[in-house]
């Protein structure tokens, strides 16, 4: 059984904590955070270790989780290589899914093997199990005798582990923002419009629900082309053309989304062959013509 030390005791630390030490592949020793309350709320949270106060009150550990905001770090990294905690072979990993291991080079000056491990998945706060967290992909790169450490314990976590090339993270962490955050953000602007319409909220998004519903389904079972349905996947210019006049005459916010958007579409309805050249070339110029 290895050892583990938590730093950073938030959300992420919390819940990547229980599922580490529920593998009863590790045995969780400190939990550190910006204070003793918070840190001996985590250590509740996860049921295991003890609270401290400082870097240089955790015993050495065979892992260590650095769980803090991303601008933190490189500066805890460098806290925890100069306390000495850190033990040469002893692996430091931390879970940015922006940041590479390279942000932890102070612990490998120390000797420490470093990693990251991004879990593709949305933390809310709550204790997951290991059946709930089970499927989750995990983007891994850093040292290989840390992955060697860590990627057994992943997999009795249940997680599927995608390696990635660390200089190609920065595009793999944009484009999971994409999928995700602006997913929400295209529905916010898609619920307001119909607000606009006269469609209560709440009913709007039991409309709402089932076609995003059938969208995904048909997007993850043939492809993204063959999934695009829609005036532009037709070629309809007068009903693309009536859009943007609506859209600029009561919601002028979206406007500039719904042209980004289109054009894209543009591009799939292309390559999926349903509407005419003429069509799409038409619906291209309406778009880039504010």
């Amino acid at each position: 059984m290895k050892t583990l030390n938590i730093i950073g005791a938030g959300r992420l630390g919390r819940v990547i904590g229980s599922l580490l030490c529920q593998t009863q592949l590790v045995e969780l020793l400190s939990v550190l955070d910006r204070s003793l309350d918070s840190a001996q709320e985590g250590v509740n949270f996860i049921g295991h270790g003890d609270a401290v106060g400082s870097m240089v009150a955790m015993m050495s550990a065979d892992i260590t989780l650095i769980a803090v905001p991303d601008d933190e770090i490189v500066k805890t990294a460098q806290a925890l290589g100069d306390s000495g905690v850190v033990r040469p072979g002893d692996v430091v990993f931390h879970c940015s899914g922006l940041l590479s291991s390279d942000e932890l080079s102070a612990v490998s000056s120390s000797g420490g093997h470093v990693a990251s491990i991004h879990p593709l998945q949305t933390f809310v706060g709550k204790k997951l199990t290991q059946v709930q967290f089970s499927g989750t992909y995990c983007v891994s790169e850093g040292d290989h005798k840390a992955l060697t450490v860590l990627e057994p314990i992943l997999s009795k976590m249940g997680a599927n582990v995608v390696g990635l090339e660390k200089d190609k993270k920065v595009l793999y962490h944009a484009a999971s923002v994409m999928g995700c955050n602006y997913m929400v953000v295209l529905l916010d602007m898609c619920l307001g419009m119909m607000e606009r319409a006269g469609i209560a909220r709440e009913v709007a998004s039991k409309m709402v629900q089932p076609l995003l519903n059938k969208t995904l389904d048909n997007v993850f079972s043939l492809d993204t082309v063959q999934a695009l349905t829609g005036p532009i996947a037709r070629g309809d210019t007068q009903t693309v053309a009536r859009h943007l006049k609506d859209i600029e005459r009561l919601v002028p916010e979206v406007d500039d989304a719904y042209r980004v958007l289109g054009d894209r579409a543009v591009k799939l309805s292309d390559v999926q062959g349903n509407a005419s050249k003429d069509s799409l070339g038409a619906i291209s110029n309406l778009l880039k013509n504010a």
